[in-house]
């Protein structure tokens, strides 16, 4: 059985919404790591901050570009994290 030929419109349109659905699991993605924290972790719980600045790392890295050792450790400091 051949599929029959898609107009021009069609595999626009075909194309557009595959970028969408694309589009909209990375944003979902972008976000999940993040979500437990909002408004950023608690005051004073070092745990909680460890975690949402390794999810943040993570984040960056995928989505804007590397951070290195030196600048993530002068964040921890930052945060009184050693």
């Amino acid at each position: 059985m051949t599929l029959p030929k898609l107009t021009r419109q069609q595999r626009t349109g075909a194309l557009e919404k595959a970028a969408r659905a694309r589009m909209d699991r990375e944003a979902r993605g972008e976000h999940e790591p993040l979500n437990d924290w909002p408004d950023g972790p608690p005051d004073g719980d070092s745990d909680a901050m460890e975690r949402y600045l390794a999810a943040f790392r993570d984040w960056h890295e995928k989505h804007v570009g590397p951070v290195s050792d030196a600048e993530y450790n002068r964040v921890r400091a930052e945060h009184g994290l050693t």
